[in-house]
């Protein structure tokens, strides 16, 4: 009897392990990429996001990426290109959330709400997917995203944190700056307008039109200016029907480098009435309201105390 109990417990706990085992497999490569791609392979990535037009990420010769809606064309920023790049090889499953188109819908990876990223090599197509819904666990401190493959029936669940790095949109990958300057290089900072003002620094100090300036104002409006950048590109804006700007600001460096020029025009038919331009970003125009960029650059303390308001 003893004998018989014991082949039994053996038998028992070998389709333990055998069971166990198997269950380990299938967990082993459930957690396997969900997108196998070499991405120096990838030269071209088209990307739809819900209610936008169509957008593609090209690798030009030079190894620089430029995106492209077929109205505006740009460099593409390469710190948010490589992350995208990057997720590609990292997204992984954590469960399958469904197993029908039915379902897609619910979790937002249906044609009208989700971001479609196809991903080229040439005109081979390496990787279709579609990003969706977004949750966060506050509590957790953790985030699920849900996505498809292709026309494949399945929705995964997987790391939220990773996959936002595919939900971009068209601005997200363009240049959007206004200044990047080193204050201690500042010589001159001159406004042409109404009002017009001019700091210029000498060996110990900054003048205001001549005469000594507030150096707190002086400090801070310096440290408003130094790394600004805009939020809302002015794309349809057309600087040569515009005419001439209402602001300029001339902003000179020492050691020859070349003078920052930042142009500002009112447009009394936008919700933000001033577009900013920039020598720094030639390619670019932004709107900003009275009280943004714009306030920013062209109003500092003694032109507001002066006036008592802010333009709107």
């Amino acid at each position: 009897m003893n004998r018989t109990l014991l082949i039994i417990f053996l038998a028992l706990l070998g389709i333990y392990g055998i069971s166990k085992l198997a269950g380990g497999r299938k967990t082993r490569s459930f957690k396997a990429e969900l997108v196998r791609v070499d991405t120096t392979d990838v030269d071209r990535i088209v990307i739809q996001a819900p209610g936008e037009p169509e957008f593609t990420l090209t690798l030009q010769d030079g190894g620089k990426w430029y995106v492209t809606n077929g109205k505006v064309s740009a460099p593409a920023l390469r710190s948010v290109v490589t992350p995208l790049l990057a997720t590609l090889t990292e997204i992984r499953a954590q469960r399958v959330a469904a197993k029908s188109p039915e379902r897609w819908k619910d979790y937002q990876v249906d044609s009208t709400q989700g971001t479609r990223i196809r991903v080229y090599d040439g005109n081979r197509l390496l990787e279709d997917l579609v990003v969706g819904k977004f949750n966060f666990d506050p509590q957790l401190q953790s985030a699920t995203a849900y996505v498809r493959l292709g026309e494949a029936p399945e929705v995964y669940a997987v790391d939220g944190f990773v996959a936002m790095n595919l939900a971009q949109d068209f601005d997200s990958f363009r240049k959007k700056t206004i200044t990047k300057l080193d204050r201690n290089a500042l010589t001159r900072i001159a406004c042409q307008g109404e009002p017009a003002w001019e700091l210029r620094r000498d060996s110990t100090r900054w003048l205001l039109d001549g005469e000594p300036a507030d150096s707190t104002a002086v400090a801070r409006y310096l440290s408003s200016i130094t790394t600004v950048s805009g939020h809302e590109f002015a794309d349809d804006f057309d600087p040569n029907v515009a005419g001439t700007p209402e602001k300029v600001l001339r902003i000179t460096r020492k050691d020859s480098q070349p003078e920052v020029v930042i142009e500002c025009w009112r447009d009394t038919t936008r919700e933000k009435p001033f577009v900013i331009h920039s020598s720094l970003n030639p390619d670019a125009f932004f709107t900003s309201d009275s009280s943004g960029v714009f306030k920013r650059l062209f109003l500092p303390e003694w032109v507001t105390s002066e006036e008592g308001s802010v333009p709107n």
